[in-house]
C-alpha cells in the first residue's frame, strides 16, 4: 500500500484528506452492503490451534508400574496370608508387610532386602526385584520360610 503524507498545516484539508482515506480503505475489496455498515471490532484475537505434526514426540507420561502388596502373619506356627509360591512382574515394585508375634529378620532373597520384626509388631519392606527366578521370603534367624516369590 503506498505511503500517504498529510499536510499538517493545515487542518481543514487533513480532515478532507483522512474522509476521502476511509472512504476508500472502506471500500476496498468489499461490497457496498458491507463498506456501509461495518461490523465492530473484536478485541479478543482469534483462537489459534497448532497443526499437528507427524514428527512431534510423544509427551505422554510413562505409565507407573502397579505397586503388588503382599501381607504375611507369623503367629506360633502358622503363617497366613499370601503364602505358598506368589507370582511377581519383573521390575515392577512390591511392598511386604509381615505381622510376626515371634522377633526375628525377613529378608527377601533376590532383591537382598530385610528388615527386622519385633515381637508382636510388623515390618514393611519396599523393593523392585530385578532378576528372574524363585526366590524365599523367610525369617531369617529361625531358617524358617514364609513364602516364596516366582518373578517372571
Amino acid at each position: 500500500m503506498p505511503r500517504l503524507l498529510l499536510p499538517t498545516a493545515r487542518p481543514a484539508l487533513l480532515a478532507t484528506s483522512l474522509a476521502a482515506l476511509s472512504l476508500t480503505a472502506a471500500c476496498a475489496g468489499t461490497s457496498p452492503e458491507a463498506a456501509s455498515s461495518p461490523e465492530p471490532a473484536s478485541s479478543a484475537p482469534a483462537p489459534s490451534v497448532p497443526a499437528p505434526s507427524a514428527a512431534a514426540p510423544s509427551t505422554a507420561p510413562s505409565p507407573t508400574p502397579a505397586l503388588q502388596e503382599l501381607e504375611l502373619t507369623v503367629s506360633g506356627s502358622k503363617v497366613t496370608g499370601d503364602t505358598g509360591t506368589v507370582d511377581v512382574a519383573l521390575g515392577e515394585p512390591v511392598r511386604l508387610t509381615v505381622h510376626s508375634d515371634v522377633a526375628d529378620e525377613v529378608h527377601v532373597h533376590g532383591a537382598d532386602v530385610g528388615g527386622d520384626v519385633a515381637a508382636g509388631g510388623t515390618v514393611v519392606l519396599e523393593f523392585t526385584q530385578e532378576a528372574a527366578g524363585r526366590f524365599e521370603v523367610e525369617l531369617e534367624g529361625a531358617k524358617r520360610v514364609l513364602t516364596r516369590l516366582q518373578v517372571r
